[in-house]
């Protein structure tokens, strides 16, 4: 029900960026919007403007446990904002220091934190595993971007293997 439903909103955003695009002379900037990949399930080319990916959910270390994920109610871990995510969605991750260890499993989502000064935003596992480690993602169009990675010990599989991240 809620997949029918976020994809009905996105159709709706697409058409009416479409005609606001038309009155402004067919150009129109939509932050954090990404053209969609040809045969994805949002995809939406014959209008010829950009489709926001997904929604955007927000963490930030002074977010709360019980927070929504929206800009003014971030989450307080990452591991959370990925559990409500699906596919398409964003995880924005706020500077700071996260002390957890995340698993995407089979969701094609994008974990961005600070592109430009990946030193402001980290993820400490505690020793504790693989830091982030991606189960059954398929898709080469997953982002994990703008994070220090730091204190994993890897996961076992006879061997250990991604004590930072574990693909």
């Amino acid at each position: 029900m809620t997949r029918s439903l976020r994809t009905s909103w996105i159709c709706i955003v697409a058409i009416s960026l479409f005609f606001s695009s038309q009155a402004l002379g067919g150009e129109i900037n939509i932050p954090y919007g990404k053209n969609m990949k040809a045969g994805s399930p949002f995809e939406n080319s014959d209008l010829g403007v950009p489709v926001p990916k997904g929604v955007s959910y927000h963490v930030s270390v002074s977010g709360s446990a019980n927070g929504t994920g929206t800009q003014l109610d971030p989450v307080s871990f990452i591991q959370q904002a990925v559990d409500i995510a699906i596919f398409g969605d964003t995880v924005v991750v706020g500077p700071g220091i996260y002390y957890e260890n995340i698993v995407v499993d089979g969701k094609d989502i994008d974990i961005v934190g600070s592109p430009q000064d990946p030193s402001l935003t980290i993820i400490d596992g505690g020793g504790q595993g693989s830091v982030v480690s991606f189960i059954n993602v398929e898709s080469d169009e997953v982002v994990f971007d703008g994070f220090v990675v730091e204190s994993g010990s890897g996961t076992n599989l006879g061997q250990t293997y991604g004590g930072g991240i574990f693909l």
